[in-house]
């Protein structure tokens, strides 16, 4: 740091606590990344705080279809919501394939979609404390996952796609996004 500071005027404020809503804990293992704070702020923010707890972020094998459903009469809040749970993924892999599926339905919201977006609050609910790991003395193998859901938009017969890649001990990257081509 003091090579960089010879080159650009700068200042040492520390070890990161906070930044951008991403909780940094220093810890004997290593680091732990989370976004505590911010979750709950969500959960307060769309009254799901004394909502019932999920074990899972979507039902297993749901379908949505992009006409089931009332059409909702202030999408706003229903942006909003799929907005912040993007937001969320930063240090929540686990919910990017749930948040990806909601978030196809921003245009023409419907309750379905509401109704999909609040059981992801729930879930969210009951592991508020999740985050990334990065263990200190971990061998640093680079691993990577991916998966499709071959075909899974009914609407258009497109598949879902997402990868993840691990270096050590947690996640570096991962995605979860429709395909452009029609299998």
């Amino acid at each position: 740091m003091d090579d960089l500071s010879i080159q650009i005027e700068m200042k040492n404020l520390g070890e990161v606590e906070c930044f951008l809503g991403l909780e940094v804990e220093k810890i004997s293992q290593g680091y732990f990344i989370c976004q505590r704070r911010y979750a709950k702020n969500l959960l307060k923010h769309f009254s799901m705080g004394e909502a019932k707890e999920m074990a899972t972020p979507m039902e297993i094998n749901l379908k949505m279809e992009k006409d089931e459903g009332k059409l909702l009469k202030d999408a706003r809040s229903f942006r909003q919501l799929v907005g912040s749970l993007i937001y969320l993924t930063i240090t929540r892999p686990e919910i990017a394939f749930s948040v990806s599926g909601v978030s196809q339905f921003m245009q023409d919201p419907r309750t379905p979609y509401v109704e999909a977006a609040k059981r992801i609050l729930r879930y969210i609910k009951c592991s508020v404390d999740y985050g990334l790991m990065y263990e200190k003395g971990t061998d640093f193998v680079l691993q990577g996952f991916t998966g499709a859901d071959w075909a899974g938009d009914t609407d258009r017969c497109c598949s879902t796609s997402g990868y993840c890649f691990n270096l050590g001990s947690a996640v570096v990257s991962w995605c979860s996004k429709k395909q452009s081509t029609v299998v």
